[in-house]
């Protein structure tokens, strides 16, 4: 059993945004578990993309552990070389560092005999440093893909393959994934996202004025704003139907120049970051949820937490042809071209699907991350 475990989590985000997958687990396990969550590792170049990090080196240029509960710590490490992801020298000198910062953590927190619960592949030359009891990959992107450098899709391939042979047990968001991997570890299994049960049990009420004050009807997307949007099929819906609210709810994180050029249409708001807690309320002022994913290696390989959001208030949604979005298909439209999506949304406009909310907030009960860590449990149990 996952019980009175120490488990050392390498992160790809920051704790406390952007929210997801894998703050909902961790934040699960820290239930029953001691958990050090280590921060996104950010090499010295990355502030120069993501302005954001000058402030955290500023406050924090040795790194900083800072405790969330008595069973919950969080570690932001200081930065490392940059270009680890292309070259397998490099990455083995940034986790001989990370190493480094890591055992000083531990002896501050006094974990001991622990498990390691890995999410980026390059985090495998941290293994035969840490020693750990138990070694947990989960992967929740086909990230050798994407990009389009052939340099850097090798070296994340070798790392992952090797990454593989060394992990006990591997959890992957999409079926994609499982056909992918299974063939290389025998204990692959299926998690996809899920839903927070927050988003059954709200304030109908509540107001906000930022999304209030825009004119129905409202079409939203939530989520983190990078290449995997669509934004040719945001500016034909703009341009479709200049009557249609488009919403972009979260933080812009690259792509930037292209994204942004959709303010340009008079119908489109972007409203960026918002707490966490605060996204089911957002949620239910949409008439139509949106989700204009480009389709290509790397996309057909994400389950899309925004799915389940949708589904969890009842919301019908519209999706661009995603390999994990076609098994809700009798709940949503997917639409094959952008010419369709536009068809989509006039049609959930125009025609009630009412009858379907109840059916599409059931589905997302079934989907609820409490579900999804019980999954965890039975396959670990297996010992």
């Amino acid at each position: 059993m996952l019980k009175n475990k120490d488990i050392i989590c390498i992160s790809t985000s920051d704790w406390l945004k952007p929210w997801g997958s894998k703050q909902q687990i961790m934040s699960r396990l820290s239930n029953t578990n001691r958990v050090l969550y280590i921060e996104y590792q950010a090499s010295f170049l990355h502030p120069l993309r993501y302005p954001t990090l000058w402030h955290r080196y500023a406050i924090y240029p040795n790194g900083v552990i800072r405790k969330e509960s008595n069973s919950l710590f969080i570690y932001t490490p200081p930065p490392l070389l940059p270009f680890g992801v292309y070259c397998r020298a490099i990455n083995k000198i940034n986790q001989y560092l990370l190493c480094l910062f890591i055992k000083r953590v531990l002896k501050k927190v006094g974990f001991n005999d622990y498990i390691l619960w890995i999410y980026p592949p390059w985090s495998v030359d941290l293994i035969d440093r840490l020693k750990p009891r138990r070694v947990i990959y989960h992967c929740i992107d086909d990230v050798a893909n994407e990009k389009r450098i052939f340099i850097r899709r090798k070296t994340l391939e070798n790392m992952e393959d090797d990454l593989l042979k060394k992990a006990q047990y591997v959890f992957v968001l999409s079926e994609g994934l499982f056909k992918k991997f299974i063939n290389r570890n025998q204990k692959t299994y299926y998690l996809p996202s899920g839903v927070d049960e927050r988003f059954f049990n709200i304030d109908y009420g509540i107001s906000l004025p930022d999304i209030d004050r825009i004119n129905n009807p409202r079409l939203g997307i939530i989520g983190i704003f990078n290449e995997r949007l669509d934004v040719d099929l945001i500016k034909h819906i703009a341009k479709s139907h200049s009557d249609w609210s488009i919403i972009l709810i979260g933080p812009v994180v690259s792509n930037k120049k292209k994204i942004f050029s959709l303010r340009c249409f008079p119908n489109v708001y972007f409203l960026g970051w918002k707490n966490f807690e605060r996204i089911p309320y957002y949620v239910k002022k949409l008439d139509v949820g949106l989700i204009p994913y480009k389709v290509n290696k790397f996309t057909n390989n994400i389950s899309p937490l925004k799915l389940y959001e949708y589904l969890a208030l009842g919301k019908p949604a519209v999706s661009t042809d995603l390999a994990e979005i076609r098994r809700y298909k009798e709940v949503l439209k997917i639409a094959k071209d952008k010419y369709e999506f536009v068809t989509h949304i006039s049609d959930l406009l125009t025609k009630s699907t009412d009858n379907l909310a109840e059916i599409r907030s059931k589905i997302a009960r079934e989907n609820i991350w409490d579900n999804r860590l019980e999954t965890i449990r039975k396959v670990l149990a297996q010992e």
